[in-house]
């Protein structure tokens, strides 16, 4: 009798640390503008030099910017310096969808009792975040774009006072910021659309950063800022209210199919793949369609290696009205997804924007 108690409670020792582990799993904010998101930890600083690709810099998966929301993947002890964590805005498709999941410096974050909600994002390469509402005034720290904000009022039409998830209060342009509702009418895709553009081209000429997810700033001594070709999209979809998956292949999961070239608005996004995708998805490369057979992509190319605007011709051969889904150019075959196509895919979306978890 005894033996069988034993045997029973050692079939279910597994059970009973999988539920320990999640109810000790902590929520956590990030507290810095930016923090590297890795797959090892280490001790040492690399020097790198741009562009950085991902030889030079291979432990990167990608970045997350101030007020993210994590998850502790593993409980966290006292003293370590780095946390295995679970990026709750950047999903990513690895035979089903889950969150990203890598080391986070421990100091880079906070722990936290629930969430916070957002209805603000910036729309800038960079913005200030100030201690009074005035431009004045100090600047309390400059966020990169993309980055979730909460607003509580509006003073004098030019000024928002944001909630910090660290509990100060600061203040931040209208100018800098995007209102995020949870409401859109396909009516209003048109001007979605007119603003991905508007936001994409500030990125012009930022050099590529293998696994970045940041608007790149020379001067920044702290991280290497910039973003890969997955980081740029994800980022003017973000700055705008619209959350995307955070690599190529995973965008490209997401999105609905296009099927001809022809079908294309601005705004949508243009995938490459090594192999036929009805092999294996091997989507490697995300750009953004422009409209008048432009497209902008923040390209790992030589002699580039920078965001670029480049005829449709010059980098698939045709126009693209004369592409098909599943057409080959040199080494790619080339293929389309949307977003914006669909009321329902929209609103899926920006619902992910403000509930990721």
């Amino acid at each position: 009798m005894q033996k069988n108690k034993i045997l029973n409670f050692i079939k279910i020792l597994p059970f009973l640390f999988i539920s320990f582990t999640f109810l000790n799993c902590k929520k956590r904010l990030v507290i810095v503008p930016i923090s590297d998101i890795v797959n090892k930890t280490t001790s040492k600083k690399q020097k790198l030099t741009y562009p950085i690709f991902s030889k030079n810099n291979p432990e990167e998966l990608s970045q997350v910017l101030y007020g993210e929301l994590l998850e502790e993947a593993i409980p966290a002890k006292e003293n370590d310096e780095w946390l295995n964590v679970k990026c709750l805005e950047q999903e990513v498709y690895l035979a089903d969808w889950r969150p990203l999941q890598g080391y986070i410096k421990k100091n880079h974050t906070i722990t936290i009792q629930s969430y916070p909600k957002y209805n603000l994002v910036t729309k800038k390469q960079w913005s200030n975040v100030y201690k009074s509402p005035d431009s004045n005034s100090m600047c309390i720290m400059q966020l990169s774009i993309g980055t979730k904000l909460y607003g509580e009022k509006i003073i004098n039409n030019q000024w928002y006072t944001i909630l910090l998830p660290t509990n100060q209060i600061g203040y931040i342009s209208l100018n800098d910021v995007n209102f995020v509702s949870e409401e859109i009418t396909i009516k209003q895709v048109d001007d979605l659309r007119f603003n991905l553009i508007e936001t994409a081209i500030q990125f012009i000429d930022n050099p590529y950063r293998w696994g970045g997810r940041s608007a790149y700033k020379k001067d920044y001594k702290k991280i290497y800022t910039g973003t890969d070709c997955s980081g740029f999209i994800n980022l003017v979809y973000r700055a705008n209210g619209i959350e995307l998956p955070k690599n190529s292949k995973s965008q490209f999961n997401k999105s609905n199919p296009v099927l001809k070239g022809k079908k294309l608005k601005s705004g949508d996004l243009i995938f490459l793949s090594p192999i036929p995708i009805q092999t294996f998805n091997k989507i490697n490369h995300v750009m953004m369609y422009l409209g008048d057979n432009l497209i902008i992509e923040c390209t790992g190319l030589k002699p580039f290696c920078k965001t670029i605007i480049i005829e449709s011709k010059k980098r698939l051969g045709k126009k693209i009205e004369d592409i098909k889904a599943g057409d080959k150019y040199k080494k790619n075959y080339i293929y389309f997804g949307s977003y914006l196509n669909d009321e329902k895919k929209i609103k899926e979306c920006i619902k992910k924007f403000f509930y990721p978890q």
